[in-house]
């Protein structure tokens, strides 16, 4: 599978890369036409990639196998995550089916049936061609027959009534957020997106609060207690644990920034100062999923703090403690 660079492809390719949703999908967005040529049961995933570094910014990487009257066909799923629409998608699709055909050709396979699906979200209305021919305005269609053509299946979010989102719970949250991830519904519109996890496991839980927490303005308590209301008590311990783990990764990411530079200017009080802005950005962002504005109240006295060490007790105090009065405590006794 491809490394993912972007959080939209990779909560998709999340809830996708699981068989029941990615037949969900199928089975609810399909044509008709196609849909009566399937069978799902045989529904596989490939393991092989065959997107290049360079179509990695673009696709998920997901392809699904399934057996098409009888003949061996790979469908799918390409999710364009850019917020405006790809002129160049069309060559994308081809560059990505014809490394799928070499690839067979060399297995001495024979060729297999691929149908392009291309799910999308973005801000502005997709405004592109469907149909490969379409991109080469021809002014005689004499010359159509010597042409490659394909066409793609286009799913734009944005055209779909809430009603006209189905499937399985977790498919369904999945299509509804992308739907209103840009928009200013979007929290008028969460808890019902999140009631539909109400019965899903861990997985699906850290997976929206991961990338709700990645993709938007929330603020992180706010959304926590958000899932606590709307999925379930448990849910809620979830996302805060997934929370507070983003926060270590937030903090380390800070922490190797900060040390780079130093290191770079060949400086000790450069990797000191900018250890210790990491750790006291990671503090701050802990305290306030953890105990809000009471918690920002501390943030005071934890700037003076001047020992990495002593700002390390701080950071595992959050982390372990439940009560703000015993971080108090640590703080001023840190101060002595």
């Amino acid at each position: 599978m491809g490394k993912l660079v972007n959080p939209h492809d990779k909560y998709v390719k999340e809830i996708l890369t699981k068989k029941d949703n990615a037949k969900s999908f199928l089975e609810n967005y399909l044509g008709k036409d196609i849909y009566e040529l399937i069978n799902l049961e045989e529904l596989e995933i490939e393991k092989d990639s065959y997107v290049t570094e360079e179509l990695q910014e673009y696709f998920t990487d997901l392809l699904y196998k399934v057996k098409i009257s009888g003949e061996e066909s790979y469908i799918y799923f390409l999710f364009e995550h850019k917020s405006y629409p790809d002129k160049l998608i069309m060559l994308q699709l081809l560059e990505y089916m014809l490394k799928i055909w070499k690839s067979k050709m060399k297995q001495k396979e024979k060729l297999p049936i691929i149908l392009p699906l291309v799910i999308y979200h973005g801000k502005k209305v997709w405004n592109i061609e469907e149909k490969f021919s379409d991109m080469l305005k021809l002014k005689d269609d004499k010359l159509k027959k010597y042409i490659p053509d394909f066409q793609y299946m286009l799913y734009d979010l944005s055209k779909y009534k809430d009603s006209e989102i189905v499937g399985v719970s977790e498919l369904k949250a999945m299509m509804k957020l992308l739907k209103y991830i840009y928009s200013s519904d979007l929290l008028i519109e969460l808890p019902t997106i999140l009631k539909l996890l109400s019965n899903s496991n861990i997985d699906a839980i850290k997976s929206i609060t991961i990338y709700l927490l990645n993709t938007t303005e929330i603020d992180d308590k706010k959304l926590i207690e958000l899932i606590k209301e709307n999925v379930s008590e448990e849910g809620g311990k979830i996302a805060m644990t997934t929370a507070e783990r983003l926060v270590e990764k937030r903090i380390e990411k800070s922490k190797n920034i900060w040390l780079y530079k130093g290191r770079e200017e060949g400086k000790k009080e450069g990797r000191t100062e900018g250890k210790k802005e990491g750790m006291i950005e990671g503090i701050e962002l802990a305290l306030d999923i953890k105990f809000g504005k009471s918690g920002l109240k501390l943030m005071k006295n934890i700037t003076q703090i001047e020992n990495i060490e002593k700002l390390e007790k701080v950071k595992n105090a959050i982390r372990k403690e439940d009560k703000l009065e015993n971080i108090e405590k640590l703080i001023k006794n840190i101060e002595k």
